[in-house]
């Protein structure tokens, strides 16, 4: 359950940019980009109620940052559908393959299984299974799940990230209220059940 260095998931000044791209420029690369897709490419600046001095990518990317957006109720996309098998077993199918990382069904570790795009749960409380499985789509590798973790954790100082070694399944890290990328994204992939 490794995680990339937290970049400007609060604050996002040009020297904390700088730092950033020098230590961990594919890290970076790759949250800029994000950033760019959700704000300009998906057309979510147009819809917000914002001056016109504060659309500018300068202003957004540079000076601010996403964390500052509020998310509307029609940003929340469709991430995964969730199906009731026989013998309580909980079937989610995740929309895009790319969202799938089973490093965080270490918390449910020997009690789920992954067919294609599907991942199937048994003996796992429904809360806790869907609580994975937010995380999981929704996940920015800020490392707020890991730090949560205080039996397992354990940080690597060749690769400047945490780690999990010898998770004990307690499920501190499965409260979603310190998740990142489900609290401030700016859309929420979420889960539906199928009618």
């Amino acid at each position: 359950m490794d995680s990339s260095y937290c970049i400007v998931c609060y604050t996002s000044d040009a020297r904390r940019q700088a730092y950033s791209a020098q230590h961990f420029p594919e890290v970076c690369g790759r949250y800029y980009r994000q950033i760019e897709s959700m704000l300009f490419d998906s057309g979510l600046i147009d819809k917000g109620s914002l001056d016109a001095k504060h659309r500018s990518r300068e202003e957004k990317l540079c000076r601010h940052g996403f964390v500052h957006w509020c998310r509307l109720k029609a940003q929340e996309i469709v991430g995964a559908v969730k199906r009731r098998l026989s013998q309580d077993v909980l079937a989610y199918r995740i929309r895009d393959p790319a969202w799938i990382a089973t490093k965080h069904l270490m918390p449910v570790r020997g009690r789920w299984l992954q067919r294609g795009n599907e991942i199937r749960f048994w003996n796992v409380e429904e809360q806790v299974a869907d609580s994975v499985i937010k995380r999981m789509i929704n996940c920015l590798d800020c490392g707020f799940c890991v730090v949560e973790c205080f039996s397992g954790r354990r940080f690597d100082r060749i690769t400047k990230s945490l780690q999990i070694d010898g998770c004990i399944q307690c499920g501190r890290c499965l409260r979603l209220k310190f998740c990142m990328g489900w609290q401030h994204r700016f859309w929420r992939r979420v889960i539906v059940e199928e009618p």
